[in-house]
């Protein structure tokens, strides 16, 4: 056997133990999960944390989502009996809940659920809103609690992927970890990243964009221990299939689609778009908004199919605040440690923290309330889809053929 199959073996390995390992702690379920009384009650094992948004809250049941009084009080591992039935889309709408067990769920992630329940307390007692909000968006990953207007401005913007957890978080993470290479042997160092990944997804919530970040993180950094680099691609497709072949579902979940396809354009387009005019810009600018058109190029298709509706000044803005993301983001990570250990220091770091924080919040207003900012289109058209994915295979053969992706 040659040393890439082996090496191919050895990715393939880590990957199905990384899901295996995810899938064990966040979706593991007890004999209580779903046993149905009657046609209009049962009982289930709640095995996620209930969202808050709108002044409602709601969480899945089996293939149901309830949805109930924003007052309510239910944590990841209740046992709650449920009378009422779910309407044509599979909703249940206020419906009487009894609580009649709890500590049913996995107590590693329930401990995990418990600390991120502490650390939003955290942001939320040392910064306003929407500044908590959003960086507790940006760092812990997501929406429940930003405003409706600014989640608009977001959607307009084409920003809203900045609360959703994602590679770069996890490369942001990752990184720092490994600067510890330099206090440790350095395969001690790639060992201790892949831990603090795989405890990353947990505290963020195991959702599907940061289980695919994770993994293909995971598996970078082991591509660095064994030497090899150029295996991108490679690690996407591997981590896509392993995950759908798990949860075949995945595929019609949009946060999957969004988070894959914008990877995909980044590790294959990145370079080439490097070499068009953008190369004429200034630097941070210009490595801003090569990631973003790479990523907003293919996945643009896939946020008209859903939402029937483009951001037209998505490239701009991104330009503009992407630049803020890392010193939000460590920044945050700052403020958890001193909020946990020394509360009057972390006052003071709140306090530095607010100004790019208040910079990205007016920047994301003023593109979203511009008349100009989106446009509608045909929504779920499979023909409006081919078709835009034909015109860029066309452009970047043209390119090609031209030698642009070649100087």
């Amino acid at each position: 056997m040659s040393l890439l199959t082996n090496y191919r073996l050895i990715l393939a390995v880590s990957v199905i133990a990384l899901t295996l390992g995810v899938w064990f702690f966040r979706y593991q379920t007890s004999f209580l999960t779903q046993n149905t009384v009657s046609n209009s009650s049962f009982e289930s094992v709640l095995l996620e944390e209930p969202k808050r948004k709108n002044g409602f809250t709601y969480f899945h049941l089996g293939d149901s989502l309830v949805q109930t009084h924003v007052y309510t009080d239910f944590h990841y591992g209740d046992v709650l009996r449920i009378y009422g039935q779910a309407d044509s889309d599979k909703i249940l709408r206020y419906p009487k809940i009894e609580k009649v067990g709890e500590n049913y769920g996995n107590p590693f992630y329930e401990s995990i659920l418990n600390l991120r329940r502490h650390l939003l307390v955290i942001f939320n007692n040392l910064l306003p809103e929407p500044h908590s909000a959003l960086v507790s968006g940006i760092v812990l990953g997501g929406q429940e609690e930003l405003p409706e207007g600014f989640l608009d401005n977001l959607r307009r913007s084409g920003t809203i992927h900045v609360v959703v957890v994602s590679g770069y978080n996890i490369a942001v993470v990752a990184g720092f970890v490994m600067n510890l290479a330099g206090f440790i042997r350095r395969r001690y160092a790639i060992l201790l990243t892949f831990t603090v990944i795989l405890l990353y997804t947990f505290l963020t919530g195991a959702e599907p964009p940061t289980v695919r970040a994770a993994i293909m993180g995971s598996i970078a950094y082991l591509a660095l221990l064994l030497g090899r680099f150029n295996v991108s691609v490679y690690v996407l497709f591997l981590t896509g299939s392993i995950m759908l072949l798990w949860d075949p579902k995945l595929v019609w979940n949009i946060s999957f689609q969004l988070s894959f396809m914008a990877t995909l354009g980044i590790i294959t387009l990145t370079k080439a778009l490097d070499k068009t005019f953008i190369r004429w810009l200034p630097s941070p600018f210009r490595e801003n908004l090569t990631t973003t058109l790479s990523a907003q190029l293919l996945v643009t298709p896939v946020v008209f199919y859903h939402f029937g509706q483009i951001s037209l000044i998505a490239p701009l803005i991104n330009t503009l605040i992407l630049w803020l993301i890392p010193l939000i983001t460590l920044g945050g990570f700052v403020l958890l440690g001193l909020g946990i250990l020394i509360f009057p220091l972390a006052k003071i770091i709140a306090t530095l923290l607010w100004l790019p924080l208040t910079v990205f919040i007016w920047v994301v207003n003023y593109g979203g309330s511009l008349v100009f900012s989106s446009v509608g289109v045909p929504q779920r058209s499979w023909w409006l889809v081919g078709g835009y994915y034909l015109m860029l295979l066309s452009l970047l053969l043209w390119m090609k053929s031209r030698g642009l992706r070649k100087n």
